[in-house]
């Protein structure tokens, strides 16, 4: 069976520090008086929104039409997942582990590297990137006595930005940042500390602070702004904003229609402003506005991009 462009019914994850800015900014349909964090579009829990396949979610599609998804690659779920971040307060200073250490801990197959492009970022906003120097040392100490803040080292994010946040670089997004987010598919995450708030149910939120200090190790990984390089030959504009081993991550510019020739891999599109339509010729086709998600199937090895406006689309895919 061909499958053609997926798109999803997003999973929406009430949060302590979210707030309504994914209705305003990514077209989400809201549930009302809900701090709403987090907007996942593409994993394993994500359920096919029509065509053939509406219903099923993304991981029984793994299990089910795995040639057609994946190509030639077998896994027992998918390997990225995608996600918009609303952060109206600071998140939980936090690490993820790496693969090593989450098979070591026997939490999954796969750690935590992930990359933010930013969508939005208010006038001063900050994010957490890295420890100062003589932090490292006494990183449980000071988490434990609140002290960490003045000893974690701090970034202005601008909109437009990418950002690089390998497994084992404590970080948080602080408030005004709206993010579109591109990790491996694993929700592991270690608080080392929350700012002595309050879950939504009233109690203080688990911290992870033993299991932080192994993820974080030296303490010497940094989340770092990425300036990527032009890409050519595509027939639009476009530029590498992120690559490593786990994932890239693309910025494209289209104005007028594009057939794209792909090749046997899947690729995740996220369309951050303009309007248009996806169509494999094959397959019902995907209508594009602000704040959709398709994933293309390793199957589809060519299709057209037809925009109304001008589209600005940032891809994923793993590293290549």
């Amino acid at each position: 069976m061909h499958v053609g462009p997926l798109v999803f019914d997003e999973v929406l994850e009430a949060r302590p520090w979210g707030g309504r800015a994914l209705a305003r900014r990514a077209g989400k349909r809201l549930p009302p008086g809900v701090p709403v964090g987090e907007s996942w579009e593409i994993s394993d829990r994500n359920v096919v929104r029509s065509g053939p396949l509406a219903g099923r979610t993304l991981g029984d599609l793994v299990r089910t039409h795995s040639a057609q998804l994946l190509g030639r690659r077998r896994a027992e779920a998918f390997p990225l997942l995608v996600k918009l971040i609303d952060a109206q307060e600071w998140l939980s200073v936090q690490v993820h582990p790496d693969d090593t250490l989450a098979r070591r801990l026997a939490l999954g197959p796969w750690g935590k590297t992930e990359a933010w492009y930013i969508l939005s970022a208010a006038s001063g906003a900050e994010m957490i990137s890295g420890v100062r120097p003589g932090g490292a040392a006494r990183l449980g100490e000071l988490a434990r006595s609140g002290e960490i803040a003045g000893y974690l080292r701090r970034a202005r994010p601008r909109t437009g930005d990418a950002w690089y946040c390998p497994a084992g670089a404590v970080h948080a997004l602080g408030p005004g940042l709206l993010v579109l987010e591109v990790q491996q598919n694993s929700d592991l995450t270690f608080r080392l500390y929350d700012w002595g708030r309050k879950g939504l149910d009233g109690r203080p939120r688990a911290l992870h602070v033993e299991e932080s200090l192994r993820a974080a190790g030296d303490g010497s990984r940094t989340v770092s702004r990425c300036t990527g390089r032009a890409l050519r030959g595509l027939g639009f504009p476009a530029r590498r904003r992120v690559a490593c081993e786990k994932f890239v991550m693309d910025e494209w510019r289209i104005a007028r229609p594009v057939r794209r020739h792909k090749g046997r891999a899947f690729e995740i599109l996220h369309v951050v402003e303009g309007a248009g339509v996806l169509r494999d010729g094959l397959w019902p086709e995907a209508r594009l506005r602000r704040g959709t998600t398709v994933l293309m199937p390793a199957g589809v090895a060519e299709y057209e991009v037809l925009p109304s406006r001008g589209l600005r689309i940032i891809r994923a895919a793993e590293g290549e």
